[in-house]
């Protein structure tokens, strides 16, 4: 039988944003590693917002990633899990390009969208308005 260490258990996170030394390039390129593809930045992104950490998990097989944006007053974070199995089991069609999305909640402090794409599950919250939030998630390709 399989015994579960408890190595095994706890997620491997991989955060180079802290680490000045690092060119962007390679940030990137140690998060894809991990993440085991190409990272699905949004083609959209709100004026001002700058990617402020770009975080890459691996916790007992299942992949993700969180870029989080911020600008100076709010923030927005899109993740992405490989595994799409993981995404909500009711989730609505919103358009025409095999995506699905559901709103999770809305209230004055964040708005959460979740979405699935080609088998990856998204999720995009943040404390900008829903409307921001659905022209991001709809610019992931």
């Amino acid at each position: 039988p399989y015994t579960l260490s408890l190595h095994d258990a706890l997620p491997i996170f991989k955060d180079n944003s802290k680490d000045e030394n690092i060119s962007w390039d390679d940030k990137v390129k140690n998060v894809e590693k991990i993440w085991g593809g190409k990272i699905d930045f949004p083609a959209y992104v709100p004026e001002g917002y700058e990617v402020h950490d770009l975080i890459a998990c691996n916790s007992m097989g299942n992949k993700s990633i969180r870029i989080i944006y911020k600008n100076e007053d709010s923030y927005f974070e899109v993740k992405q899990v490989k595994e799409a199995s993981q995404a909500p089991a009711s989730l609505v069609k919103v358009n025409d390009n095999n995506s699905k999305a559901q709103e999770k909640k809305e209230d004055k402090e964040s708005t959460d969208l979740d979405a699935t794409k080609n088998g990856i599950y998204y999720n995009v919250k943040g404390s900008v308005a829903k409307e921001i939030l659905e022209k991001v998630i709809d610019s992931i390709n």
